[in-house]
């Protein structure tokens, strides 16, 4: 005998559905809109007769138009917009909060035209990424990362406070301001590597910094405090800490005159007391060409017990399509010893660069450091369209150390030299504000010989050549 009857099942069945039915218009019910107040007025005022039934059709039909586009405009309380030279933004209406993802990528090779021993090569330089966040206008921060050459680091991670334009702060990891040289960015350097006094340079460390700026663009000024051990050192091996500052203003902007505009003077300093290995400095103790050889280099066993300051003088000059720019540095280092000596040494040097935009860009100088540059007329076919920006460059540059670094063995008078120089000639081309590509011809020679691997050459040269993505 079955165990259920068609009697029983169809009633069951009708009443699953039923039970089925009133679930589903329950959830309807509850996923339907609620009215706005607006349009429960216009049912009562119908309902009363107040009304008639077309004009509450008319009254009902703006009352959903204007919800609508009180939806559509909440919708564009942020909105993605493209920033020249730094990519897509996420930005709220007012402009006081932001969200920003940028990143850079260089594709370097370099080839040299005499014996070395380097070999020629191509490699990725930097690949970077980084979050750029800010928020109610006076607060932002940075985190980036750096990819290239196959390493992965941190490379900056600090939080700015902009209440006023002449005092803003700044917490992390970042430049250190010293060499007008290096705080300006690799993305807009006019040749591939910087001049062979970058290696004095701190770069990034962690720290503290008071800057500002006064008037309109007539003086830029910096103070910071940091750990003097570089960038991602966490651990400072004494209790002394760094101080740096620099200064850089423009004496003749107030004359009006437009060749004075973007003449700036400047000068950097950094102080601290010191108490560690040769290996645990900044950069390691050592110095290298744009091609990367290393012709200075300190023992690593020697310790400095003492006073290190740097001195730096810088110039900038822009009108119209001409800029020049040069830097003298100077590098103390008191109480270096090594076994039983123990002696005060210095190393010291300078560049000078000009560059001429063939397509009339100029130059300007922005923030305290040379900005961005950006073609009159982007790359391509058509109208508006043109052949981007070309820029050429010249630069003559040197370094020198006291003879007592080979001499009292310091540094290793078999392997390494007391001085470099030499020159570079570059071209530029801008396709747009994004992307560059860069073909530099360098000559370098040494007081004295260097050894690349098993190679001793007393001079290089060669070629190097960059296509560059920024974002």
């Amino acid at each position: 005998m079955e165990r259920y009857s068609k009697k029983t099942l169809w009633p069951a069945l009708a009443l699953v559905l039923a039970l089925l039915t009133a679930t589903l218009a329950g959830a309807a019910e509850k996923a339907a809109p609620k009215k706005s107040v607006s349009e429960q007025i216009l049912e009562i005022l119908l309902e009363r007769k107040i009304v008639s039934r077309e004009k509450y059709q008319e009254l009902k039909e703006q009352v959903v138009a204007e919800r609508e586009a009180a939806k559509e405009a909440g919708a564009k309380k942020f909105q993605v917009k493209y920033l020249k030279a730094k990519g897509l933004a996420l930005e709220s209406k007012d402009g006081k909060n932001s969200v920003r993802f940028t990143g850079r990528l260089q594709l370097d090779g370099k080839m040299f035209t005499e014996d070395h021993g380097q070999s020629s090569s191509m490699y990725v330089r930097r690949a970077r990424l980084a979050a750029r966040v800010r928020w109610h206008q006076y607060y932002s921060a940075v985190v980036e990362a750096e990819f290239g050459r196959g390493k992965t680091f941190l490379n900056d991670a600090y939080i700015q406070f902009a209440w006023w334009d002449p005092l803003r702060f700044r917490f992390g990891q970042y430049k250190q301001p010293f060499s007008l040289e290096e705080i300006q960015s690799d993305n807009w350097i006019w040749l591939m590597e910087r001049s062979l006094i970058n290696s004095l340079a701190p770069s990034r460390d962690l720290g503290a910094m008071a800057y500002g700026m006064l008037g309109p663009r007539s003086l830029f000024w910096y103070l910071s405090l940091s750990n003097g051990q570089g960038k991602n050192e966490s651990n400072d091996v004494n209790e002394s800490k760094d101080l740096a500052g620099r200064v850089s203003f423009a004496p003749l902007r107030h004359t009006g005159k437009s060749y004075f505009q973007d003449l700036y003077l400047g000068g950097s300093f950094t102080y601290g007391d010191q108490n560690s290995k040769a290996s645990d400095w900044w950069r390691g103790g050592k110095m290298v060409t744009q091609a990367g050889t290393t012709w200075f280099l300190v023992d690593p066993s020697v310790t400095e017990n003492g006073v290190r300051t740097r001195l730096g003088a810088e110039i900038y000059w822009a009108v119209g399509p001409f800029a020049f720019m040069g830097e003298f540095v100077r590098a103390d280092f008191q109480g270096l010893i090594k076994g039983e000596q123990n002696n005060d040494l210095a190393i010291w040097g300078g560049y000078a660069q000009a560059s001429w935009m063939l397509t009339g860009e100029h130059l300007q100088y922005k923030y305290g450091k040379p900005g961005l540059i950006t073609p009159k007329r982007n790359f391509g076919w058509g109208a508006g369209k043109g052949w981007g920006g070309w820029q050429l460059v010249a630069r003559y540059d040197y370094a020198s150390a006291d003879s007592g670094w080979r001499s009292l063995g310091y540094v290793d008078p078999l392997k390494y030299s007391d001085g470099a120089r030499g020159w570079t000639l570059g071209v530029n081309w801008y396709l747009n504000d994004m992307v560059r590509t860069m073909f530099n011809f360098f000559h370098y020679s040494f007081d004295q010989k260097v050894l690349v691997n098993d190679t001793l050459i007393d001079h290089e040269q060669g070629f190097m050549g960059r296509i560059q993505f920024v974002f």
